[in-house]
């Protein structure tokens, strides 16, 4: 092709003006380039397969933290068949003090007994006990959790909400054939019969149960096979209605134990009655 001299009126290109359209057009073609390369690029990558192969327990890089796990966090149980052991997720409170803000959250893995007194599903784990009160060291735990909250109670039911408690949990542990827990078996037994029946109050039933505990009972059998409401449901019910709850565990264990409550109308009026 024939070169053609530039006609008369017509604009010569300078160095600088090819220069910069040179630079536009390699800008266009790396944008170009780039816009092919996203469209191209899958949105989701598929992991490979040293990164998709399973890993052995305890490999994971995530840091657990084992701690108390409080009664009104979340929970998922996974049940496997009719096993009573259960593995729950939870989320915990990491921080005890602080805002709310600032407090951080844990994930950890809590295993779940049933206790052989109540039935309950508590935390596996050691600890104390009761000194004749057989329970799994996970039930005796929870029950300590409740001292607490016991004592803040206020109003005139205060102290009946707090003994029906207390007569609750002795009632539902009585696998052992000891003197000491015939007899505290059968002294909450007549204490929650007392309160539910008769209406007396928890200040009268705490300076009545002093007269009705030095005396040899027998061994009430047969037990209750299983009993609807346990510490756990206490524990695990917000304080506005834990009351509630614990009229019902109350109510409900003496309920449970229904074979007996001849036997033990009987004791209570042969111990002169209950008063207001």
């Amino acid at each position: 092709m024939r070169h053609r001299p530039p006609s008369a009126g017509s604009i010569v290109p300078t160095a600088r003006t090819t220069k910069r359209v040179n630079r536009v057009r390699s800008q266009l073609k790396s944008q170009q380039w780039q816009t092919r390369t996203r469209l191209a690029t899958p949105l989701f990558k598929p992991p490979s397969a040293r990164e998709s192969a399973p890993k052995p327990f305890g490999s994971t890089n995530m840091k657990i933290h084992v701690s108390t796990v409080s009664p009104e966090s979340a929970v998922t149980s996974i049940r496997r068949g009719s096993s009573s052991l259960i593995l729950r997720q939870r989320i915990v409170t990491g921080l005890a003090g602080g805002s709310l803000a600032a407090k951080a959250r844990y994930r950890c893995l809590v295993s779940e007994i049933q206790c052989f007194g109540c039935g309950a599903l508590v935390p596996e784990g050691t600890g104390p006990v009761h000194a004749y009160m057989l329970a799994a060291p996970g039930c005796w735990a929870l029950y300590g959790s409740l001292q607490q909250w016991k004592g803040a109670l206020t109003g005139n039911d205060a102290l009946s909400t707090a003994q029906r408690a207390v007569d609750s949990y002795a009632a539902q542990h009585a696998t052992n054939p000891d003197r000491r827990n015939r007899q505290s078996v059968a002294v909450h037994l007549m204490s929650l019969c007392a309160s539910i029946e008769h209406g007396v109050s928890g200040a009268r039933l705490r300076t009545r149960i002093g007269d009705w505990t030095h005396r040899d009972y027998p061994l009430l059998v047969p037990r209750p096979a299983a009993y609807p409401v346990t510490v756990r449901d206490v524990i695990d019910a917000g304080e506005r209605s834990r009351a509630a709850v614990i009229d019902d565990w109350a109510i409900s264990t003496w309920a449970a134990w229904s074979l007996h409550h001849g036997v033990l109308r009987d004791w209570l009026a042969a111990l002169a009655g209950p008063t207001a």
